[in-house]
């Protein structure tokens, strides 16, 4: 199973890769300042894709209990192998969703009109809400455990 993860994890890296590849060969001929912008027009979508991805890959090979590096690490969390199972599912649905609420800006074009650490204080912000959330539903689930 480690081998699958890291050869999911190692083919992860070379798409994210080679997808950063194409954005320079298709801008090598245009200025600097044309790839900045077209980096940072596109820089929530793609912020929102690696979220969802990694979502998702949370998802399909969840992490191991007490796994210190790797999904929502609680001391709630840490005692029960239960609560550890459900707490990455849902934590990584609410990823899911943040990615997706990033996607739409991205589309949409609203980072256009908002300075850049706007956006730093809605991923960091909506990554807490979500923790917290977590916390909440598994505490109101599992109220045996706490």
């Amino acid at each position: 199973m480690r081998k699958v993860r890291s050869l999911f994890s190692i083919g992860l890296i070379k798409i994210l890769l080679s997808q950063l590849v194409l954005l320079t060969r298709m801008t090598i001929d245009h200025s600097l300042k044309t790839y900045m912008t077209y980096f940072q027009q596109n820089c929530y979508i793609m912020i929102g894709l690696f979220l969802m991805i990694v979502a998702i890959c949370i998802l399909i090979f969840p992490p191991n209990f007490r796994n210190l590096f790797f999904g929502i690490n609680t001391k709630w969390t840490q005692k029960n192998e239960t609560v550890w199972d459900a707490g990455q599912k849902l934590f990584a649905k609410s990823i899911i969703i943040i990615g997706l609420i990033f996607f739409v800006i991205g589309n949409i074009n609203i980072g256009e009109y908002l300075p850049s650490f706007s956006m730093v204080l809605l991923l960091i912000g909506l990554w807490n809400i979500s923790k917290y959330i977590v916390h909440k539903i598994l505490e109101r689930k599992f109220p045996d455990c706490i």
